[in-house]
């Protein structure tokens, strides 16, 4: 074996390798790292495979077209604190280091150990080759990108971290992403005295890319559409949705706010298909009569009052503030001029509910009810 060359380290996923004085293994794990969350008895997690391939500080790039036959392998994943993560299968004791043939021993990141967006995991491995016994340790950090700015969102959904490259035949010391998911929120304007059935939407777009790292190798396509697949195990979820001010909500509205993510083939929707009502008398929102959709309560003249989204997007948190402009928001005119037009001769008699109402009425509105309180 040669030498050890120089490391090019990578952002999404990094793999270091503890130098020992002892029988030091050539190999290291390369990790396919899934960055979306699934719940398996009400716990949550991340999947990840590894794969055992050549250490590229440590062989040339002529030995990865070679096969290594490793007897009695031992390969042990340990969170930070060294508790031991248990693969979800067996891992064969006997293993065939082939590039185009690579086999991946699958495991379940348990979501609690992300700290910061990043995850921090140990490894130790031990075999035998050619009836001699090498052992390793070292490190794996996870930290797939991800950005938000303002409402578009860009991450890393899969990252792939191989040591060589079998169409370029090549080297490689630099996870590389292989879908790239985009997401693109957008919401309604909200007003009082409006009814809304569709809230917002969002947008969701996969990106894949550097397929040729793939190889056709049948388990990583396999996982690739299955991580693509919403209706299992959703992109998006709907965590909360309020009024911000709790006494406001419990004044203006009676009920329970019931919100729902429609998924389409193109979008998901956010939407409220319930129904809701305005009691003028008691001025409060009755949220199970009246017609489909939230209707915004008017009566509630809180300049600063919005609803407040919670969403959990591939398990990244996002709280969302949609403002409600309320009539404290509007310009008012300070007086009504009626013109009575030449010939047309009538008394008006405005009662109590008349203006009370007013402020709710648009000027094509103030028009027809103003005919009501004609006296001829």
């Amino acid at each position: 074996m040669l030498a050890q060359t120089e490391q090019q380290f990578n952002t999404d996923i990094i793999v270091e390798t503890i130098t020992s004085n002892n029988m030091q293994s050539f190999l290291a794990p390369e990790i396919v790292f899934f960055n979306k969350p699934y719940v398996v008895n009400k716990n949550s997690y991340y999947k990840m495979l590894v794969c055992l391939n050549l250490n590229p500080n440590m062989v040339n790039t002529e030995q990865y077209n070679e096969n290594y036959d490793i007897k009695n392998l031992d390969f042990k994943l340990f969170t930070s604190d060294l508790k031991e993560i248990k693969p979800t299968s067996a891992i064969p004791k006997n293993y065939i280091v082939d590039n185009e043939n690579k086999i991946f021993f699958s495991y379940e990141i348990p979501v609690s150990l992300k700290m910061e967006h990043s995850i921090n995991l140990n490894f130790g491995l031990s075999h035998d080759y050619k009836n001699l016994n090498y052992k390793s340790k070292g490190t794996i950090k996870l930290n797939p990108k991800f950005t938000k700015v303002d409402n578009k969102i860009n991450l890393n959904l899969v990252n792939y971290l191989t040591y060589y490259d079998n169409k370029n035949k090549q080297k490689i010391w630099s996870s590389e992403c292989i879908v790239e998911a985009n997401i693109d929120l957008k919401f309604s304007e909200f007003e009082v005295n409006r009814q809304y059935s569709e809230l917002g939407k969002i947008n969701l777009d996969y990106i894949d890319k550097n397929e040729d790292l793939i190889n056709f190798n049948q388990t990583l396509v396999d996982e690739i559409q299955q991580i693509k697949n919403n209706k299992i195990f959703p992109a998006v979820k709907l965590n909360e949705f309020k009024i911000n001010n709790e006494k406001d909500f419990k004044n203006y509205y009676t009920g329970e706010l019931k919100p729902k993510l429609i998924e389409s083939q193109e979008s998901i929707k956010l939407v409220y298909l319930e129904n809701s009502f305005l009691d003028e008398k008691n001025k409060k929102v009755l949220l199970d009569k009246g017609e489909p959709g939230l209707f915004l309560n008017p009566f509630n003249w809180n300049k600063n009052q919005n609803i407040q989204v919670k969403l959990e997007i591939f398990g990244e948190n996002i709280d969302i503030i949609l403002p409600i402009k309320s009539y404290s928001n509007f310009k008012f005119i300070d007086s009504i001029k009626f013109e009575i037009q030449e010939g047309k001769n009538f008394t008006y008699s405005f009662t109590h509910e008349f203006w009370s109402i007013l402020i709710l009425l648009t000027a094509d509105e103030i028009k027809e009810a103003v005919k009501e309180y004609e006296i001829t």
